[in-house]
């Protein structure tokens, strides 16, 4: 039996969706749905009978969460022997009021970008003042590091039209329908997250894993005292790998 693993990223592209969550499955299992309708063998020799597995981190996490929660709906012809998720996002309500006006504050940026692209019919457009109209233009083609330096420290608040934008009934719709957590994944998980993490706040990690267990999911959460964001990957990026291993093994038997 083929075993495969697929690594999810954020969302690729200068027409990146940062935060977007609904269209994401459709990207992440799509190297695995090919050959899983051809009937045919994949590229590395992957066939439609193949066991997947799920790793993602960060906004990658993201990613892999809403194809996990997703999944027997969108690819249930699949196979999935459980997906590893780290330092998720999940809660985009929490994760936009913690980035704004911190160091951070240049994701809330492509976040706007993002959802005024995607959900046009929110009219996100039309709260922002002329220096919002003029800082969504100037986020538009920035990468990561440019959001960062351009827009840190700066709060959204300060580009409406004095509404207060994350407090806006629209714009607060759309962080609802891009977090997950409304549905429980069939796959087991693997989940972990450092308590001190200064970019993504752990708690709603946390509230998300619940929803889910209360759902049915079979979860084990690891949760380091102290970590950062970025080297908390690289400290349990071998135990993502050995929980997807012991789940493929499994699936074997």
């Amino acid at each position: 039996m083929t075993r495969t693993v697929t690594r999810t990223a954020w969302n690729p592209g200068r027409t990146v969706s940062w935060g977007g969550g609904v269209d994401r499955p459709a990207r992440s299992p799509a190297p695995a749905r090919g050959p899983a309708r051809g009937g045919g063998a994949a590229p590395g020799g992957c066939a439609g009978a193949a066991v997947w597995g799920l790793d993602g981190y960060s906004g990658g996490g993201a990613a892999t969460a809403w194809a996990a929660q997703l999944q027997p709906t969108y690819a249930p012809e699949l196979s999935f022997a459980g997906a590893a998720i780290g330092g998720v996002p999940a809660d985009l309500t929490a994760v936009t009021t913690r980035f704004d006006g911190s160091i951070f504050s240049g994701y809330n940026f492509g976040i706007l970008v993002a959802f005024d692209r995607e959900y046009p019919e929110a009219g996100i457009g039309d709260l922002l003042d002329a220096r919002g109209h003029s800082a969504l233009a100037a986020a538009g083609d920035a990468c990561v590091t440019d959001l960062l330096v351009t827009f840190a420290f700066r709060r959204l608040d300060d580009y409406d039209l004095g509404t207060g934008l994350l407090q806006s009934p629209q714009f607060a719709q759309v962080l609802r329908d891009n977090s997950p957590g409304a549905t429980a994944p069939a796959m087991p998980i693997f989940n972990y997250h450092a308590d001190t993490d200064e970019i993504v706040p752990v708690d709603q990690a946390d509230q998300l894993m619940a929803r889910w267990r209360a759902g049915g999911t079979t979860i084990e959460t690891v949760r380091d005292p102290l970590g950062e964001h970025g080297l908390e990957a690289l400290r349990r990026a071998p135990d993502a790998q050995a929980f997807l291993a012991d789940r493929m093994a499994a699936a074997d038997r």
